[in-house]
């Protein structure tokens, strides 16, 4: 063994420094150098260091303060982040970052122009580097990006179609319509490259996936997201809906795929395109090892049952109600009676949160770790662990349809507030008190 590192002489056990200790001095070095230096590398050593040893709060708040320099914010970008519409590429509404468990209070709440129509679709992704909305004007849709610590624009972008943006690490990917799909900085705005493409964007591990006509999935690999990829060969010769954002979505290693003319979900090999299997008369919501069969919800009936299944298509477990979200070891599922939760593995019942139907119908819940949150369809959110127990119910001064996503760090939560009538929009940002 070499000496240069370790000494040969080993001292008495009472004599030798904990590792503890020793993993303290060393932060203290680090907290000495980013003291004296404050450059982006002593930046992100320190925060690295506090990662290690779980003060993963403080890591963020480190790396927050240096998010001018361009390195600091692609290990930024490096944390989780709500970076789809619902959630993340398996849309399941959850998130592993720690979650808020006492009553938050408003960090602060931005109004957005008045001339949203109520039944116009929106989005809002959260990153540490940029909030991510949809407005409406006179001259049509704007994608709009906000300083996750103050609410205010850093810079927006004019899409001629419904935007569909999708969060790739420092990157933002949006579809503005006209067969073209932009690569933005997320923070600067800096346009990156394009794609001659227009389709559902679906990011997953090194791989952008885009639904590009009625009748073919085309990928593209990206080696970086910061650099146009090269087109992929997965191809999919069937018919696929474009116009629904839940029709393709990663879930670890599958692409499962809506075919609605033939009444079938389609669960592909995300590195070949071959097909795994296929389930006929479904239609449904997928998150990682998760397909669930939706009977009702926005149909004719008013009695919706979930199939919680595999990632092979088998069936676990029918469960009355439509499901809110997937975390990693429940399934939160909304019935005409209550709020509850399901084991992932079984599907038997793991909680009751809300015993009667909470003030809202099928509105999409958020998932941090092991709590839920669910908005109402009355105003305000609530909050419980996913064993039953209530934290805390926050409400709001304007009854208004919401909806909830988490941020890309701890102990926050980012709220769109839309009222019933005509009125203006708010964005408001939760943080625990």
């Amino acid at each position: 063994m070499s000496c240069e590192r370790v000494s040969c002489d080993r001292p008495h056990e009472a004599d030798r420094p904990s590792f503890g200790a020793l993993l303290d001095e060393d932060l203290r070095t680090l907290e000495r150098n980013l003291t004296q230096q404050q450059d982006a590398g002593s930046t992100i050593a320190y925060a690295r260091a506090l990662g290690r040893l779980g003060r993963n709060d403080e890591a963020y708040a480190t790396l927050a303060r240096g998010v001018d320099e361009p390195s600091v914010r692609e290990e930024l970008a490096r944390l989780p982040a709500w970076t789809h519409e619902s959630g993340g590429p398996g849309r399941s509404r959850s998130i592993d970052v720690a979650p808020i468990r006492s009553a938050p209070s408003v960090r602060w709440t931005v109004v957005t122009t008045p001339l949203e129509p109520i039944y116009a679709p929106h989005f809002l992704l959260a990153s540490p580097l940029g909030i991510v909305t949809s407005l409406f004007d006179l001259d049509g849709w704007v994608v709009a990006v906000l300083d996750p610590e103050t609410g205010e624009r850093l810079w927006a972008v004019r899409a001629a179609v419904r935007p569909l943006p999708t969060i790739v690490g420092s990157v933002l990917l949006v579809s503005v319509g006209l067969k073209l799909v932009f690569a933005f900085d997320l923070r600067t705005g800096e346009r990156l490259y394009r794609i001659p493409r227009d389709g559902v964007l679906v990011a997953g591990d090194s791989r952008l996936l885009l639904v590009e006509d009625e009748h073919t999935l085309v990928s593209f690999s990206l080696d970086s997201p910061r650099r146009a990829p090269s087109i992929g060969p997965l191809r999919l010769g069937r018919p696929v809906s474009r116009h629904q954002p839940t029709s393709c979505i990663a879930a670890g290693p599958l692409l499962v795929v809506e075919d609605p003319l033939g009444g079938q979900i389609l669960a592909l090999d995300r590195r070949t395109g071959s097909t795994l299997w296929a389930k006929g008369g479904l239609t449904g919501r997928v998150g990682a090892g998760l397909l669930g069969d939706e009977a009702g919800v926005g149909g004719a009936t008013d009695a919706p049952t979930f199939a919680l299944r595999d990632d092979g298509g088998a069936l676990i477990a029918s469960i009355p109600g439509a499901p809110l979200a997937l975390a990693r070891d429940a399934v939160v599922v909304q019935s005409e009676t209550r709020v509850a939760t399901h084991d992932r593995e079984t599907g038997e019942l793991r909680a009751v949160l809300f015993p009667r139907r909470w003030p809202t119908r099928f509105r999409p819940a958020a998932v941090a770790r092991d709590v839920v949150y669910l908005p109402r369809a009355t105003g305000g959110i609530g909050a419980w662990t996913l064993d039953g127990k209530r934290l805390w119910v926050h409400e709001s001064a304007i009854p208004a349809r919401q909806e909830v996503v988490i941020a890309a760090y701890s102990r926050r939560l980012y709220v769109r507030a839309m009222p019933f009538t005509d009125g203006p929009v708010s964005i408001s940002c939760l943080e625990e008190s």
